[in-house]
């Protein structure tokens, strides 16, 4: 992958987070979940684009080389967890600032 189409896919990403609302009744569903689920942190998709800003394209390969590549003998498990993003299930959401992501 060059470096150009690695930006575009960061991009991309970035832009669907920061995508607005399609309606007053999906912004004030979302103000309203993190309000139930105790977290208050208003600008989650804000936030999470900022983290995205930091990250290059070295550093994504040398986490897939860490994690996930099959032949990389250290590895045992990668372990995925999956948190609902509503209901009462949500509040096991973890809340991940930028600089504690590895």
């Amino acid at each position: 992958m060059t470096d150009e189409m690695f930006m575009g896919h960061l991009v991309g990403l970035a832009k669907e987070k920061l995508n607005m609302f399609n309606s007053l009744s999906e912004a004030t569903g979302s103000l309203w979940d993190e309000i139930r689920d105790g977290r208050y942190i208003w600008e989650a998709d804000r936030e999470e684009v900022i983290c995205l800003k930091t990250i290059t394209k070295e550093e994504t390969l040398k986490a897939y080389d860490k994690w996930i590549y099959p032949e990389n003998r250290k590895i045992g498990n990668v372990i995925v967890r999956v948190v609902a993003s509503e209901g009462p299930a949500s509040a096991a959401r973890p809340d991940i600032k930028c600089e504690e992501a590895e």
